[in-house]
């Protein structure tokens, strides 16, 4: 490809690459996949269309630290007091006294200053926060790979994603080995996504069906891939989001709303007076004394002193200063727990919140995915400990339909998981046939870690399970040396490893309950192998479909003991097949701790409580009904539902399901535009819009 061939479409003109053949896309943005662009011609892109990087919103000192502290209140009494100064300036009098004026000044500036500090503060600490390292990424230009900064990419750019990366842009795919993308942050599902390069996608697809598209921000959670950038910068998805909250028209939040309307009566009150006072001194008492009447500038001057001084009698001058006392009181109470407030009147508006919009994934829940439930084909068992803390224990359920409401009285704790030998089997299958990796990460400056999953979610949750049972961890791993392995693939659902067991071999394989049943004929119960009937086959699949219509992630688990590995053409059909069926793992991604009591606690105080989540309406019903938050009068809504929703029914709902980020936006503008002060709570930046919408926004971190 030659310097001088450009992109046959401008990047200012929507394009849907994801609905376009591979072929049209290559030609589209005039690249290669084999050798990627030339120095030349990223030269000449970067220049046209600029770095890859998302402008940022920084506004100016006005709107930053000033417009949000003013209000019609402060507003009169800063022209009143410059009034006086004005005049007393001149026109000077003996009788003149700008002491008022002085005072009234004084008392801005305090409350001006406090504000403006507490503004400073929370700006600097939220701007130390964004100062994150993207790193680099991997791109192939004049047929050699090179790792550059993300800011360098152009569109067109042949760009390498392995597990743990961060996708760099917008992209198309080229080709892809299992790989699925963690995109919580965008589109708020808690389980990464399924990825082919040939998928075909409608051009209405939403951005959770786009499977042959990768989205700048987000992460891989497993396998590799190739891409082409398709966008860049402000031109992404995420791009986008930050474009619409420029032009976005937040409103005044309500006690702004009722200072300034308390400052519109009280200001024509304090005109009517000044007029009074005006007409009094110049008109009415020289004509009742019969001094005569003065019309000069002096004398008119000191009318106008008097009249504006006595007219701001009635404006309460202690207002604007005790708001701003009292609010600070209320931020620096909070800024104790590590909330960074940056308008202190959002305080007072957490005051009055009547609806709270909450994001599931990372908000409600701990965005990591957990084994909560265990069934080894003789007995259920229930996990305790949430997230990826090697913490928890292992109770037996003396009846399986008792589920999250079982108590001490009906579970017996697993003492020594190895003396139960198809509990025992089972973990170790799921901790073996595993790509997952789990570290301590530091979040805060001040050292705080949590244990954080490299790879796949659901094969985190299987390894920490296997932590969890407190097996010997390094034993096992040195007597079942890992052989031979065959990776998850979408189509297949399932994943195998062949490992050495003693002088045999023994083949662990996981994935979707329908798929590896059907490759299973036998069972293990208990130390004993029994065939696998049909009764047991179909009480598998009542059990397993029962958790999955609860919002449950289900992964069977099965094994084969072999005397060779097989070495055919089909060497994956063979190892894969005859297996003998262990059971399966019921994962969630559970709440956090302290959600239910603090949905409780809204309750009481007479808020609704809302979950909104991109997820499935069946695991987002599990967990608003685990919170409490579902009522025998709450409806389960989906995001495409939401425009055409009466107001009756748009009431009653209490869990939006499969919504997108302008979704979020008319949901608050809903519950607005029925009177209601509402929070939004979220992590993500598809939670940004509604963030910025709602009367007090709330962002989430680590916790």
């Amino acid at each position: 490809m030659s310097d001088q061939q450009a992109i046959t479409t401008p990047p200012s003109e929507e394009v849907d690459y994801h609905a376009m053949p591979l072929e049209a896309v290559v030609e589209q943005l005039s690249t290669d996949v084999d050798n990627g662009l030339s120095e030349g011609e990223v030269k000449a892109r970067q220049k046209k269309y600029g770095p890859n990087a998302i402008k940022k919103i920084k506004g100016s000192f006005w709107k930053v630290y000033l417009a949000p502290i003013l209000n019609w209140l402060i507003t009169i009494y800063l022209i009143s007091s410059f009034a006086l100064l004005f005049l007393a300036w001149a026109f000077p009098s003996p009788e003149t006294d700008i002491s008022q004026a002085i005072l009234w000044l004084a008392v801005v500036t305090v409350n001006c200053l406090v504000a403006i500090f507490q503004q400073y503060r929370a700006q600097k600490k939220l701007e130390a926060l964004e100062k994150l390292s993207a790193g680099e990424c991997r791109v192939i230009r004049n047929g050699t790979e090179k790792e550059i900064l993300p800011q360098e990419l152009v569109l067109g750019d042949i760009v390498k994603l392995e597990q743990g990366d961060r996708v760099p842009s917008d992209g198309r795919l080229v080709n892809a080995s299992n790989l699925t993308i963690n995109e919580a942050s965008l589109t708020g599902e808690s389980v990464p996504v399924a990825k082919e390069e040939t998928v075909v996608v409608p051009e209405d697809a939403p951005l959770t069906e786009m499977k042959n598209t990768v989205f700048f921000g987000t992460y891989v959670a497993t396998g590799t891939a190739l891409y082409i950038t398709t966008a860049i910068g402000s031109g992404s998805e995420i791009g986008k989001i930050q474009g619409s909250l420029e032009t976005l028209n937040t409103g005044d939040i309500p006690l702004r709303k009722k200072v300034n309307r308390l400052a519109k009566y009280l200001g024509i009150a304090a005109i009517c007076l000044m007029a009074v006072s005006i007409v009094w001194r110049a008109l009415v008492l020289p004509f009742l004394d019969a001094s005569g009447f003065d019309f000069g500038l002096f004398a008119i001057a000191d009318h106008l002193t008097e009249g504006i001084t006595r007219a701001m009698t009635i404006m309460p001058i202690n207002i604007p200063l005790l708001t701003t006392i009292v609010l600070l009181t209320g931020v620096l109470a909070m800024a104790k727990r590590g909330v960074i407030i940056r308008d202190l009147s959002a305080v007072e508006s957490l005051g009055r919140v009547s609806v709270i919009c909450s994001d599931k994934t990372g908000t409600m829940t701990r965005n990591a995915m957990t084994a909560t439930y265990v069934w080894d084909v003789e007995n259920l068992y229930k996990v305790t400990g949430t997230g990826y803390e090697p913490e928890g224990a292992i109770y037996r359920v003396k009846h399986s339909k008792l589920l999250d409401k079982a108590n001490a009285d009906d579970m017996t704790l697993v003492s020594d998981v190895a003396l139960v030998p198809g509990l025992k089997q089972l973990i170790v299958c799921g901790g073996i046939n595993n790509d997952a990796a789990i570290i301590k990460k530091q979040v805060t400056e001040e050292g705080e870690e949590v244990w954080t999953p490299l790879g796949d979610p659901t094969d985190a949750a299987l390894l920490t399970l296997f932590r969890k049972s407190q097996l010997n961890e390094g034993d096992i791993r040195s007597h079942y040396k890992v052989i031979e392995e065959f990776p998850f693939e979408s189509e297949l659902k399932r994943m195998s490893k062949i490992c050495k067991d003693g002088e045999e071999y023994v083949a662990f394989v996981k994935g979707a309950t329908e798929v590896l049943l059907e490759r299973c004929d036998s069972v293990q119960k208990g130390d004993s192998v029994t065939g696998l009937d049909s009764e047991m086959r179909k009480r598998i699949e009542d059990l397993s479909v029962s958790f999955a219509e609860q919002g449950y992630r289900v992964i069977s688990l099965a094994y084969k003991n072999m005397d060779s590995i097989p070495r055919s053409a089909d060497a994956r059909g063979e190892t894969e097949k005859g297996l003998t069926y262990l059971g399966f793992a019921s994962l969630v991604d559970p709440p956090r701790y302290g959600v239910r009591e603090a949905v409780d606690a809204c309750h009481s105080a007479g808020i609704n409580v809302i979950m909104i989540t991109g997820d499935a309406s069946a695991t987002a019903k599990t967990i608003a009904s685990d919170l409490n938050i579902m009522s025998d009068y709450s409806l389960v809504a989906e995001g495409t539902e939401i425009p055409d929703m009466p107001d009756d029914d748009f009431g009653r709902v209490n869990v939006f399901a499969r919504v997108n980020p302008e979704h979020k936006q008319v949901i608050v503008e809903r519950y607005q535009d029925q009177g209601k002060v509402v929070a939004m709570t979220g992590d993500g930046v598809n939670d940004a819009l509604a963030l910025a919408m709602s009367d007090a926004g709330i962002a989430m971190g680590i916790t």
